[in-house]
This record gives structure tokens, sequence and C-alpha cells, in this order.
């Protein structure tokens, strides 16, 4: 994934909380409207940015929690 790939630096933080990085996966999924992720919206540039802007987001407030 994109929104992942641009936090490879971070690899190791990722990893030591991977229960919080799926845990707010799932929700970010449930809390999206339905078929967001799966591209039944359409894939215009527009919305493919949304996604991976949505998602990278994620991964920033998980990396900025502590522990």
């Amino acid at each position: 994934m994109v929104g992942l790939s641009n936090h490879l630096s971070d690899a190791e933080i990722l990893i030591s909380r991977r229960e919080k990085v799926i845990n707010d996966t799932v929700l970010l999924f449930k809390n999206s409207d339905p078929g967001m992720y799966a591209g039944r919206q359409g894939s215009t540039k527009g919305r493919i940015q949304d996604r991976i802007d949505k998602f990278s987001e994620m991964i920033k407030n998980v990396l900025s929690r502590l522990s």
C-alpha cells in the first residue's frame, strides 16, 4: 500500500505497534463509506488519493501515540 510505504522509515515502530495498526485499519474500513476501500465508488485519481490519504493519516496517528 502506498499509504504504508510512505512510512517505511518507521517500520520498527509500526511492527511493535502492529496490533494497533490492525485494529485501527479495521476501524477505518468499518467507519468509511461502504466500498470505499474496495474501489466500488470508482477509481478516479481523486478517490484513490483520498483512500491513500485516509490510510496514511491513520498510520500517522498510530505513530504519534506514546507506545
